[in-house]
């Protein structure tokens, strides 16, 4: 899964070239959302796409709140689709789709790394404060009362000491 910053469904939908096949939001769809991974990874402020016949089977467990799908799946997802699914968006070619909406991801949030995940165990005081959005390298020390933001990302071996 991978968190980025807050997109509208509305730009969502546009990047996809996707149509609304279910809808629970009242055409409201200035709605922001926040994370982007597989069925079974994200939660409710979070994209899904069903690209494959693979991922079918997990609709029905999903967390999501809004479910991309291939065109041609509609009629066998539609049927599973949870009440947590606030939207359904049908895409022709939902790999063009998912390719699109992760470049517009990237482009509007310029520190997000793709290949960067929590890298292993950090020292961090107690009195530090970490953003949820910030990736912390393997080996990283974070001093007591240090601060540090959304979007940061801290290689292995750092050494943060506000002092």
């Amino acid at each position: 899964m991978v968190k980025f910053a807050p997109l509208a469904l509305s730009k969502i939908i546009e990047t996809v070239a996707g149509t609304v096949l279910t809808d629970s939001l009242g055409g409201s769809f200035s709605r922001e959302f926040t994370e982007l991974g597989e069925p079974l990874e994200v939660g409710a402020d979070g994209v899904t796409f069903i690209i494959s016949e693979a991922f079918i089977k997990d609709v029905a467990q999903t967390k999501a709140s809004v479910v991309i799908i291939q065109t041609a799946f509609a009629e066998r997802v539609l049927s599973q689709l949870p009440p947590t699914v606030k939207a359904c968006i049908g895409c022709p070619d939902a790999y063009v789709g998912l390719a699109h909406l992760t470049k517009v991801i990237a482009d509007t949030d310029p520190h997000l790394d793709w290949r960067l995940a929590s890298l292993g165990t950090a020292a961090i005081h107690p009195t530090a404060r970490v953003d949820e959005t910030a990736r912390i390298g393997a080996g990283v020390v974070i001093g007591e009362g240090a601060k540090i933001g959304p979007r940061t990302m801290l290689l292995a071996n750092v050494v943060v000491d506000p002092k």
